[in-house]
């Protein structure tokens, strides 16, 4: 199920689709608007290589994660605004009009080559201007290049990068990690976050009983797009008794019936046994 998804996503958003060289990053274009609070605003940033791929990203941010754009400015009357936005991977430098919550323009974007270097080092490959851009518009920092190294991940840009649109982390990573969980792919990583399946929720299912560990992805994530909590698995498996399936539990969940378990074997009588004089 997955892969194609993960793959559909990533062609959507340019991921893959060109590898630009360096110095090609292409062109940022930056619109805001305002967020529901008078310090936040909804970002979107828009990019588009010279060989026509494209990467787009809107989400909530704080004001003061652009440096030099100040409120009185945003919510002002509309006038030419710069402002700066940093990340682990480089920096954009931006441009552009801005006033009554909103404001739109253009970004140049540098590459932190440190941030490069410890792509290389990690044993990731190599890294294009481009590539390094998209790594800074979808979040990926360096603590998650080294927790995918220390899981032993093989991964590329393009997967990194499907990671990245996921929002998996490092962190998220280590919750998997404590709860026994390793997935057999990256595309398995980025299909768990994408459907919630998180350290707490494996943790809390562990608990109900222990054969849910040997449960697959495709298992854990029907559990909870199902809406199936560790408290309703374990309300089921009562009533059902044995060890169900998961989908079996999604159908008892739903209202079918199941199957009863089967009943455990007899134990064999022993033969009698003569004795001397019996």
């Amino acid at each position: 199920m997955k892969a194609t998804l993960c793959a559909t996503m990533l062609a959507t958003m340019g991921i893959g689709a060109d590898a630009s060289a360096p110095g090609e990053a292409g062109t940022v274009s930056w619109r805001l608007a305002e967020g529901p609070e008078r310090s936040s605003v909804q970002l979107t940033l828009a990019y588009r290589s010279g060989t026509g791929g494209e990467s787009r990203i809107s989400r909530p941010a704080r004001l003061q994660e652009l440096v030099g754009l100040a409120p009185a400015q945003f919510h002002g009357s509309t006038s030419a605004v710069r402002f700066t936005k940093a990340a682990e991977a480089g920096r954009l430098d931006c441009s552009g009009e801005a006033g009554s919550g909103r404001g739109t323009g253009r970004c140049t974007f540098s590459a932190d080559p440190a941030f490069r270097s410890e792509w290389v080092r990690q044993g990731l490959g190599e890294l294009s201007e481009g590539e390094q851009l998209r790594v800074m518009l979808h979040g990926v920092d360096r603590p998650l290049l080294a927790e995918l190294v220390r899981l032993g991940y093989r991964v590329g840009p393009s997967q990194v990068l499907g990671l990245g649109v996921h929002g998996v982390t490092a962190q998220y990573l280590r919750g998997l990690a404590s709860a026994g969980f390793t997935a057999r792919s990256v595309d398995e990583l980025a299909e768990l976050r994408l459907h919630g399946v998180d350290g707490t929720y494996l943790r809390e299912l562990y608990a109900v009983r222990p054969y849910f560990r040997s449960m697959s992805a495709d298992d854990l994530i029907s559990l909870r797009l199902h809406g199936i909590s560790a408290s309703r698995a374990l309300a089921l498996v009562q009533r059902a008794g044995g060890e169900p399936s998961a989908k079996q539990l999604v159908d008892m969940d739903l209202g079918f019936s199941i199957p009863a378990p089967p009943a455990p074997p007899v134990p064999a009588r022993p033969d009698r046994v003569e004795t001397a004089g019996g």
